[in-house]
């Protein structure tokens, strides 16, 4: 999902600094290729005198793409797809389930899901009511995706409680739960939407999903990473990796990024930036984070701040920036 969202930004980027018309162009493009893909057509011509140059960015050859990491958005798949002109693959799995439990086949048309079971699989969405997701819910049933059949494993090894927690069998099946949240769209394809642990209560009663706030601020071109944190418990928080390149195309190529990052014009344009961004992609004003603060450090599987999937560690980033929270919640609190 970050490899794909870094891509995204760079072709966006790009098209920003040809100017306002270049961008408006490509948003036109993009929107115009994916409404006919929807459809079941290709758009040739447009391929070859628009989209080609995106797709000799990445050497020209590139047919298949897969991913299988992290929930990647619709708007990202639909960006990727059409300047890439590719397959584009999308997988869904866990470790208790031997890896893969979903994937979209290379020719359905419609994105922003992760497919279906593969074969001898099953999969069931369970209510919880703790977070408000229903079977019942409209327009979609939603729920706890829970996985079954063959390729689900026999449990925890010398864990019998934490195996009682989460799998059990019902109707001859062995079924995993796994922590996901989903809805089940039309054709019963499911798109993920949560993550149990990612949803916190604030002081105030709201539930709120950081996971999915994340993915929609990380979308944002000023920057390169978010973590989100419930810490203040009546709002929400950010550690923010602005984009250096963006950085310097506004304030100057002659400072470093750990310089702009302590810098308060820099600060006021990112949570400027990120404010607006998260409102236009549906965020609602208790989702949006009422503080930030900027850091410079590479989040890497060797800084043990994300997994070897490029998934947020948000315990192990919340301790190694405490200072960083600490401020911001002493500024929330300050009346």
């Amino acid at each position: 999902m970050l490899v794909l969202d870094r891509i995204k930004k760079s072709f966006e980027n790009g098209a920003k600094e040809k100017g306002p018309l270049a961008h408006a162009l490509l948003n036109f493009a993009i929107k115009y290729k994916i409404g006919w893909y929807r459809k079941g057509y290709s758009t040739p011509i447009l391929d070859r005198l628009f989209f080609k140059k995106f797709r000799d960015a990445l050497g020209g050859r590139l047919v298949f793409l897969a991913t299988g990491g992290a929930t990647v958005s619709q708007e990202v798949q639909d960006y990727v797809t059409a300047c890439l002109n590719c397959e584009f693959v999308i997988g869904y799995g866990l470790t208790e389930c031997t890896a893969l439990c979903t994937i979209t086949p290379t020719d359905d048309r419609v994105t922003g899901h992760v497919g279906f079971p593969g074969e001898g699989g099953y999969i069931r969405l369970a209510d919880w009511k703790e977070g408000g997701y229903s079977t019942k819910d409209k327009p979609y049933p939603r729920g706890e995706v829970v996985i079954g059949g063959k390729s689900v494993t026999v449990g925890y090894f010398n864990n019998p409680e934490l195996t009682k927690k989460v799998y059990e069998e019902k109707d001859g099946i062995w079924w995993f739960y796994t922590g996901d949240i989903g809805e089940l769209l039309p054709g019963n394809r499911l798109r993920l939407i949560d993550r149990r642990k990612d949803l916190v209560k604030l002081s105030t009663g709201e539930y709120v999903a950081l996971g999915q706030v994340e993915s929609r601020l990380k979308s944002c071109p000023e920057v390169d990473n978010v973590c989100v944190s419930a810490a203040a418990q009546n709002r929400l928080l950010a550690l923010v990796v602005p984009n250096y390149e963006v950085l310097k195309q506004r304030f100057g190529s002659g400072r470093s990024l750990g310089d702009m990052c302590r810098d308060p014009a820099v600060v006021r344009y990112i949570s400027s930036m990120l404010r607006e961004h998260g409102l236009m992609s549906g965020l609602n004003s208790r989702e949006i984070p009422a503080d930030y603060r900027l850091v410079a450090d590479e989040w890497t599987p060797d800084s043990g701040l994300v997994t070897a999937a490029l998934k947020l560690k948000r315990h192990s980033i919340e301790t190694f920036y405490q200072n960083h929270i600490n401020d911001m919640m002493h500024v929330c609190t300050s009346p």
